[in-house]
């Protein structure tokens, strides 16, 4: 499954059929590496630190090949809602699942940088577009 379909059916999924909350998303850029390398098939998600309204997910985003991610909050690419942000990332390895794989095993970097609470990466999402600085896992 291309990641780009991920990101559309993980927001289709998490809006639902509820009615979706008024908020004004900004477009969010960046780019994940490690050891000077793209961090490819990552998921990148931005937890807000002061809640987003009832019924709306957190803005999220699949790396591409060269480790660039552009956040989803509404519809696909739209960015993420102005504000402050904890940064997490996620790299599962793949397993199959009939004739396609999905990533959802064991974790592939330090399981800090998956959890909201440990993360060290922070971003500020302002309301223009915004290019936020490359997240470098050690």
């Amino acid at each position: 499954m291309n990641s780009q379909f991920r990101v559309i059916a993980l927001t289709l999924f998490l809006a639902g059929c509820s009615p979706v909350p008024q908020v004004t998303p900004h477009p969010v850029r960046g780019a994940v590496e490690r050891a000077g390398k793209p961090i490819v098939d990552a998921t990148v998600i931005f937890h807000p630190e002061n809640p987003l309204p009832a019924g709306l997910h957190n803005p999220l985003a699949v790396t591409d090949a060269a480790g660039r991610y552009e956040l989803t909050t509404l519809k696909q690419n739209d960015g993420a809602p102005a504000g402050e942000y904890r940064v997490t990332i996620e790299l599962r390895a793949k397993r199959p699942a009939g004739e396609e794989h999905v990533r959802d095993g064991p974790h592939l970097l330090p399981e800090k940088f998956a959890r909201r609470d440990a993360t060290p990466f922070r971003a500020t999402v302002r309301p223009e577009a915004n290019e936020i600085p490359k997240l470098i896992v050690p």
